[in-house]
């Protein structure tokens, strides 16, 4: 079977692609996309592509591990083997990223870190 790759900016223009005549097509919709709950690769590394900062807003975004502690994206990329392996084996080492959040500010959020560099997050 050959199937189109197109790459789409948000589902509804996806919901299009998978009705009609496109049946069948892949949408990329997903390729850069901030998951709150990362459970495979795919979806680190779509948090990755799309960047640190959320949008609308333009507010950090904080990688959680499964351990509890906080990463900022320079750490997960210098780190990158480490996370990757984490994740796919399923293992509670401290770079097993679970999950995001947004840092709206100092006050909702508190004094945050990042565990492995030590940058705040108001900082970044």
């Amino acid at each position: 079977m050959n199937t189109t790759i197109y790459n789409v900016t948000s589902k509804s223009e996806a919901h299009g692609l998978n009705s009609g005549r496109y049946q069948g097509m892949i949408g990329r919709f997903e390729y850069k996309w901030h998951y709150r709950d990362i459970d495979n690769v795919n979806k680190l590394k779509a948090l990755l592509r799309e960047g640190q900062y959320s949008w609308p807003g333009g507010y950090p975004v904080i990688a959680y591990t499964s351990d509890g502690g906080c990463l900022c994206n320079d750490c997960i990329r210098d780190n990158l083997t480490s996370v990757i392996w984490s994740i796919k084996n399923e293992v509670n080492d401290g770079w097993r990223v679970s999950g995001l959040d947004v840092f709206y500010s100092e006050e909702d959020n508190g004094d945050i870190c990042c565990d492995h560099c030590g940058k705040k997050w108001g900082d970044i």
